[in-house]
């Protein structure tokens, strides 16, 4: 294919390779078992940084190497913290290796349990999409798009920068802006903050993103086209992304790719990597984060376009774009 997808998530690393990763953390060994949810409630109440350790079962019975005999440990904390004052009588605490990350498919579970028993949490990354040919063309269509649209803002006097929004189950959703930073004197006004903008402007606030479709809308070469702001809508209400796909010629800075992960964009696809300033996958993976709320996949296109030769879409990489 002519694009690859951006794995940006340890999660997608450990679904690649098969390697688990580890981190320390201190476990104890009870002395009764009959003691072990006392000990639980104890470090709850303790709070040494619990949601580091969510993905874990908090205690694991064994069979003790030396004695033979069944025992039961529990899970205290991670080493990257202070232990609290034990209760007295407490066996002294020791180190253990254990999963970083939950296990995310069936395949996982036996792996990971073999170190300590993790919750079973299905994986909510996208699988790979089986691409149809008429799929790849959508793709090279929207990707010669923006080409053709940055090179235009730059004879305009912009930055090469160019943004479309569309779908291919709704071919009538049709959303292309650039970068005016230059024009406007506005540092924020970026090709991917004015196509928000744009699509904000043009639709009304929905929970339903099935609902009707939008108008589409002339994309804006200033600040003052995009019209007075609209009043704030309530929380979940202006979700104005999802389901749709963005196509740009670079690779969108830590802001940008913010942006649109709060407008529950589906997929990204981008010609430039920005290895100084992208959120994406460049000096920052925004979508991997384990707190976010949401993520897109990120795709690269990595097929040569003519329209590219000469490298007139070149940008500093030191620019956030």
């Amino acid at each position: 294919m002519p694009f690859t997808r951006m794995r940006l998530s340890v999660d997608d690393d450990e679904e690649l390779d098969g390697q688990v990763k580890l981190m320390d953390v201190w476990a104890v060994d009870m002395r009764d078992s009959k003691q072990t949810s006392q000990m639980i409630a104890f470090i709850k109440k303790a709070d040494r940084e619990l949601e580091s350790l969510k993905h874990l079962k908090r205690a694991r019975r064994s069979l003790d190497p030396t004695t033979n005999e069944p025992k039961v440990t529990v899970l205290l904390a991670p080493t990257t913290t202070t232990l609290p004052i034990l209760p007295e009588g407490t066996l002294k605490p020791y180190t253990v290796s254990v999963p970083r990350f939950g296990s995310s498919t069936p395949e996982q579970i036996p792996l990971k349990n073999a170190f300590w028993p993790t919750v079973y949490a299905p994986s909510q990354v996208t699988r790979e999409p089986e691409w149809s040919k008429e799929g790849v063309e959508w793709v090279r269509r929207g990707i010669e798009r923006v080409v053709g649209e940055a090179r235009r803002a730059k004879s305009l006097g912009e930055l090469p920068v160019a943004c479309y929004v569309a779908s291919p189950e709704r071919p009538e959703i049709s959303y292309l802006s650039t970068d005016t930073r230059i024009s406007t004197a506005h540092p924020l006004r970026h090709a991917v903050i004015n196509t928000i903008k744009t699509i904000a402007a043009a639709l009304p606030p929905s929970d339903d993103p099935s609902g009707p479709a939008p108008t589409p809308a002339t994309p804006p070469t200033a600040a003052e086209d995009l019209g007075p702001p609209k009043p704030p809508a309530r929380n979940g209400e202006a979700y104005l992304l999802t389901n749709l796909t963005l196509f740009t010629t670079h690779e969108p800075c830590i802001m940008c790719t913010m942006a649109l992960l709060h407008s529950r964009l589906k997929q990204i696809f981008f010609v430039y990597d920005m290895p100084r300033t992208g959120g994406c996958g460049g000096c920052a993976g925004v979508v991997g984060l384990r707190g976010v709320n949401h993520r897109f996949t990120v795709w690269k296109w990595t097929e040569k376009l003519s329209e590219l030769d000469g490298g007139d879409l070149c940008v500093d990489e030191s620019v956030d774009i």
